[in-house]
């Protein structure tokens, strides 16, 4: 009887004894793909695909108890001399947020300090084309199919994966109602 209650002190945490979490070796590459599958949100799961992939090509065999603070440093001074600064500091989240699911899954005993290491993001405005280069644009020889298209996105504001998406249904009375691929907001762009 003494047994059992001490057994249940232990393991309700009664009695302030941390007992050591047993450390799987689990490849961190196969148990953020299972994590990322079970993601439901669309542009969510891409990004933390594209995370993943960038995370294999730094290092294809780290284990999740390989990445500590020092590894995680090296992914972003990796992730900063092949990606924007704000992609590296979305893919360095996305990293500590799927660390943290298997601190939440007992894989890890801990959560590694990544305390300063996340860059900070950066602002900046939009780069715009003035009337002239628009006009120079204009006089320039290019290949079919590629100098409208271009004006098109320049003249309504969309992104290029939105003016392809664009179909006749998508204006009703000389405005174009579309719902943007990238942040999913729908928009209304007037027609002249």
């Amino acid at each position: 009887e003494i047994k059992n209650r001490r057994i249940r002190e232990l393991d309700s945490g009664e009695l302030n004894v941390n007992i050591p979490k047993k450390v799987k070796t689990v490849l961190a590459v196969d148990y953020f793909e299972k994590k990322i599958a079970s993601i439901k949100v669309k542009n969510s799961r891409q990004n933390n695909e594209t995370m993943l992939k960038a995370l294999a090509a730094f290092k294809r065999n780290v284990t999740l108890t390989e990445i500590n603070r020092d590894f995680f440093k090296a992914f972003v001074e990796y992730l900063r001399e092949t990606r924007s600064n704000n992609t590296t500091r979305l893919y360095a989240i996305l990293l500590k947020a799927r660390l943290h699911n298997a601190y939440i899954d007992g894989i890890i005993p801990q959560m590694p300090d990544f305390g300063g290491l996340i860059p900070k993001k950066e602002t900046k405005d939009p780069d715009f084309l003035d009337l002239s280069e628009i006009k120079k644009l204009l006089a320039t020889e290019a290949p079919e199919g590629v100098r409208e298209p271009f004006l098109f996105c320049c003249f309504t504001g969309l992104r290029f994966s939105d003016v392809r998406q664009l179909k006749w249904e998508h204006i009703e009375k000389d405005i174009i109602v579309l719902r943007m691929q990238k942040t999913g907001e729908i928009v209304r762009v007037p027609l002249s």
